[in-house]
């Protein structure tokens, strides 16, 4: 794979964005007694790590300053979470990548 140079464009900081949530929905989903559901949580994180990966190989390097918005400080019930997560992905799949992708173009 050819290294393209980002260093310093929004290609640079939308791979950087990529933050997942989906630990702590395995954990809560154990919690509440939903293993099946916790290892499908656990299982997008090993995906989304594995996207981190080839995303950060991208880099090249050096201090890189983002900004994104999550939710923070509160987990909610399993189905709570399951249906943040799904909006989410859509959103992604909808919005975010299309864009990210436009801005790499």
């Amino acid at each position: 794979m050819e290294k393209i140079d980002l260093k310093g464009s929004l290609t640079e900081q939308n791979l950087l964005k990529a933050a997942a949530r989906y630990r702590m929905y395995a954990k809560q989903a154990r919690k509440d007694g939903f293993e099946k559901v916790a290892c499908f949580f656990d299982e997008t994180v090993h995906n989304e790590l594995r996207h981190g990966k080839i995303y950060f190989e991208f880099l090249q390097g050096g201090m890189v300053e983002i900004t994104a918005s999550y939710p923070a400080g509160v987990i909610g019930t399993t189905l709570e979470n399951l249906d943040e997560a799904a909006q989410g992905e859509y959103d992604e799949w909808q919005n975010i990548y299309p864009a990210y992708s436009e801005v790499a173009k």
